[in-house]
């Protein structure tokens, strides 16, 4: 539940972010490249100078983003995978037990069915 769309929000932000990165730009270059420069014959020419400046603006952009959100992305979505163990002194049962709980989210057991569902959420 409230795990998995946190995991696939922390996963998916950089993603979208990037996108949005890449659209603005291009948006940006092809108004200037359409309204400012009007030595283009044809299509692909535009196309082709569009690509470039695109790319030769973006990737910087999206070298210092992506240095700055996978490292903690990565680090969040690995939580999924931690777990916690606890020691039962519970009296009514023959010898202690321990019970592991998700490091990230205490409310789900590793192993059971809900820390499958978070595991295959962030992998």
């Amino acid at each position: 539940g409230n795990c998995r769309l946190r995991l696939l929000g922390i996963g998916l932000a950089p993603l979208v972010l990037v996108l949005l990165i890449v659209l603005g730009i291009a948006i940006f270059k092809l108004f200037i490249l359409c309204c400012l420069d009007k030595g283009y014959t044809q299509q692909t020419q535009l196309n082709t100078k569009l690509c470039k400046e695109v790319i030769l603006v973006a990737g910087p952009i999206l070298l210092v983003v992506s240095f700055c959100l996978l490292p903690s992305t990565a680090r969040l979505l690995l939580a999924a995978f931690e777990c916690e163990s606890f020691g039962s002194d519970d009296l009514a049962l023959p010898q202690p037990t321990k019970i592991s709980f998700l490091k990230s989210d205490m409310s789900i057991q590793c192993g059971s069915a809900n820390h499958a569902v978070v595991r295959s959420t962030a992998s």
